[in-house]
């Protein structure tokens, strides 16, 4: 299991995603340029973005250790009015989650409430 936070937007700079959090991110682009992705058949495909982005992909395969680098990030990061300040669409995706898992389930009802209070929105991917 592991968890993908996105910051989206058109006119998104990512520079200034990262000055703001004080995080860096697994990777960042702007509207238009390229992303390339292999296809598990071994396809290397490419096409541009439809808008600018900025991502930090954390891992754990418990949502023990999930939970725990999850409250490190929002310990470091500021509070919610600067991430609510940065005005794009926020998003925490959690990737290959067990079959009925919950938000506050993987990360419990506090960092939810902290990720609710900063406009993020929580998507599960189930395996």
């Amino acid at each position: 299991m592991n968890v993908t936070l996105r910051f989206i937007a058109d006119d998104l700079d990512p520079a200034a995603v990262t000055e703001a959090l004080g995080l860096s991110p697994s990777s960042t682009g702007r509207r238009g340029d390229s992303i390339v992705a292999t296809l598990s058949r071994g396809q290397v495909i490419s096409r541009p973005a439809i808008a600018s982005y900025w991502v930090l992909e954390l891992q754990g395969r418990t949502p023990a250790k999930l939970r725990q680098a999850l409250t490190l990030l929002l310990n470091k990061a500021p509070g919610p009015m600067v991430w609510k300040g940065l005005n794009t669409y926020a998003e925490l995706t959690v990737h290959e989650a067990p079959s009925g898992s919950t938000p506050v389930g993987i990360f419990g009802s506090d960092t939810v409430e902290q990720l609710k209070s900063r406009g993020v929105t929580i998507v599960i991917n189930e395996e």
